[in-house]
C-alpha cells in the first residue's frame, strides 16, 4: 500500500542581496517573533504569508563551500499534523 503524497506548494521564493548586518537584523526579527507571537509573517507587497511552526521543529543547518563561494542554510520543517505518542509499557 503506497501512499499519495500532496503537491508540493511555494507559498514564498524570495531571493534578495542585503547587507550582513540587514541579515542579521532579520533574522532577530523572526527570532524574536517566533519567541513573543510563535509565527511569524512575512509580507511581500500587498500579500502575507503567514509562518506558524508546530511547538515541535525539526532545525537543519546546512554549510557548503565551492572554491571562493560559500553558502549557509538554516531550515526549519514541521508537521501540522499531530503525531500519535510512542510509549512502551
Amino acid at each position: 500500500m503506497s501512499k499519495v503524497k500532496p503537491d508540493k506548494i511555494t507559498h514564498l521564493d524570495r531571493k534578495e542581496y542585503q547587507s550582513l548586518l540587514e541579515f542579521a537584523n532579520d533574522l532577530e526579527t523572526i527570532a524574536l517573533k517566533l519567541k513573543e507571537e510563535a509565527m511569524v509573517i512575512l509580507k511581500e507587497g500587498d500579500h502575507d504569508t503567514i509562518i506558524k511552526p508546530s511547538e515541535r521543529v525539526k532545525a537543519e543547518y546546512k554549510y557548503q563551500t565551492r572554491g571562493s563561494r560559500h553558502k549557509f542554510e538554516i531550515e526549519l520543517k514541521w508537521d501540522e499534523e499531530e503525531k500519535p505518542s510512542f510509549s512502551i509499557e
